[in-house]
């Protein structure tokens, strides 16, 4: 699975949802739908800890955790009060222990699951009815805020095969760096979609598009993959039907396309301008193209609309 990509398309995807003033809840979907995709996963869950600090609510669902969104809530403790070895009654089940303690917990077969001292499985004959929940495996990790504070959770597992058809494969650790990376996600949608409810949604929506941008140049060492990262999140960012990155070559005399989506998607044939002199374009004697006159000149040009783009004498 490639991590860097998974967290790039699921950020530019939140943030074109943050430019149409999507809610928190629809965003934290968006999240737990590719997750629970990626993952293969029977289930996937976002808790968010409630102001009071003392409660946190499942924000988002699927599988058969869908029907509990905006219902389903858990208690949360200080983690110096969680007790290693608890009662019966002081158990917190996994997802108030994940919450309680900021702690990951990845089991890969049923006994881990059940051998986990804070196991309850008491809300199972409620969310399934009827039925044995049958986790075979299971894998959650701690959403942090800006200052490190755990925030909420995200959760993701695998249920027993009901016709027994074929074994389930337990969750890895690869998975669960997948997992750390869409809660790294899941936190900044929560910081900046307060933001933006704060009156500040370009200045939400530009933080993050730096956010990613930055995020990739330090980790992602193609210069190609790079740019398609670039022109992802600027469109996103932007909610423009398409943007395309050109690059002038070594010699000086060739412009040519490196990225692009949408309908600036590479096409059979890879567009490139020979690059104008600044003496052809005071000359004037031909139009060299919007893209070619920007690149030559190095000046910026905006139109409101199609009338204004083609009053300009190069278009």
């Amino acid at each position: 699975m490639d991590i860097l990509k998974l967290s790039t398309d699921l950020q530019s995807d939140l943030i074109r949802k943050l430019n149409s003033k999507s809610t928190l809840t629809e965003m934290l979907t968006q999240i737990v739908n590719r997750v629970g995709e990626n993952l293969k996963a029977g289930a996937c869950t976002i808790y968010i800890i409630d102001p009071s600090g003392d409660t946190a609510t499942q924000r988002a669902g699927t599988g058969y955790q869908q029907q509990f969104v905006e219902k389903a809530q858990c208690k949360v403790l200080p983690a110096h009060l969680v007790v290693d070895k608890p009662k019966t009654e002081e158990k917190l089940g996994l997802t108030g222990w994940i919450l309680s303690t900021g702690k990951s917990f990845l089991a890969e077969t049923p006994d881990e699951l059940v051998g986990h001292p804070h196991q309850i499985g008491k809300h199972d004959p409620i969310q399934l009815p009827n039925e044995k929940l049958s986790l075979q495996t299971f894998l959650g990790v701690p959403l942090r805020g800006l200052r490190g504070e755990v925030i909420g959770l995200i959760k993701a597992e695998r249920r027993e095969a009901q016709d027994d058809s074929e074994p389930v494969e337990p969750f890895s650790i690869n998975d669960q760096i997948a997992l750390e990376t869409a809660a790294r996600v899941a936190s900044k949608t929560v910081a900046y979609v307060e933001t933006a409810q704060n009156g500040q949604a370009d200045d939400a929506i530009t933080a993050w598009t730096r956010d990613v941008i930055t995020e990739s140049a330090a980790t992602e060492g193609e210069l190609d993959s790079f740019l398609d990262v670039v022109v992802s999140v600027m469109a996103s960012a932007m909610s423009s039907d398409s943007c395309g990155i050109y690059l002038i070559d070594e010699s000086k005399k060739t412009l040519t396309q490196r990225a692009g989506i949408r309908s600036q998607a590479f096409q059979i044939v890879i567009r490139s301008y020979k690059l104008p002199t600044l003496e052809d374009i005071e000359r004037g004697e031909e139009r060299v193209g919007l893209t070619a006159w920007i690149a030559a000149t190095g000046q910026p040009f905006y139109a409101p609309n199609f009338d204004r783009m083609k009053e300009h004498p190069h278009h």
